[in-house]
């Protein structure tokens, strides 16, 4: 990975583009919901962009869009298809300008940014409802597939590969993401309930598996 940002990295420098990490600050976690996209596009426009399409969403009629506007596929989709970005692999390790997109949408000092005209593209409202609707379609298509994943006991190796060759590259990512995110909150929520309800550190106790079965183990 290190090896083909650098390439990346290199080739983008030719062409004299910026990257720029695009995030909102309800991100779970750091890197959760970023994504990572290079443009020649001066700092100020990428930022009054940004502000031009939230502006958009923020106006629609459609209720489920405006409730299912979240950083992810459909804005990078909207910038690379439509406004020239390229696309970077998340966790891009060379230098990114970041931008916060609740921050972003506050910046007074772009008032005075006069807007290009390619900012402008028709039935602009409708691409975005698109790519948001198609998005939501295809996370619901993917909750419904990981069902028979999570099914499998204890993860079991053999039949978690046998089920995972059924996804396609793009569902992995997904998968791995969701995983990832999940996991982490039910991490979280179970350490609550064990303190608020239990009265008991979950650090206090941990389970190892081993081939032969459970052995359950108390620090």
């Amino acid at each position: 990975m290190e090896q083909n940002q650098s390439k990346e990295y290199i080739a983008m420098q030719d062409r004299k583009e910026t990257v720029y990490r695009i995030y909102h600050n309800l991100s779970l976690e750091y890197d959760k919901g970023a994504i990572y996209v290079s443009t020649h596009h001066a700092e100020i426009i990428v930022r009054k962009l940004l502000q031009h399409i939230e502006e958009i969403v923020l106006n629609m009629k459609s209720k489920r869009v405006k409730d299912n506007w979240f950083i992810g596929s459909p804005l990078e989709n909207i910038l690379c298809k439509y406004f020239g970005f390229t696309s970077h692999a998340r966790g891009w390790n060379q230098e990114y300008v970041e931008i916060e997109m609740h921050h972003n949408w506050e910046g007074v000092y772009l008032k005075h940014i006069h807007e290009p005209s390619w900012f402008h593209l028709r039935n602009f409202k409708k691409i975005i409802e698109q790519e948001m609707l198609l998005e939501q379609e295809q996370n619901e298509k993917f909750l419904e597939k990981i069902k028979a994943l999570m099914t499998i006991p204890y993860g079991d190796e053999t039949l978690v590969e046998g089920e995972l060759k059924n996804y396609n590259l793009h569902e992995l990512k997904r998968l791995h993401d969701y995983l990832q995110v999940t996991f982490k909150k039910l991490e979280n929520s179970l350490g609550r309930v064990c303190i608020e309800e239990w009265n008991a550190d979950p650090a206090n106790f941990f389970t190892e598996y081993y081939m032969d079965g459970w052995a359950e183990i108390e620090q």
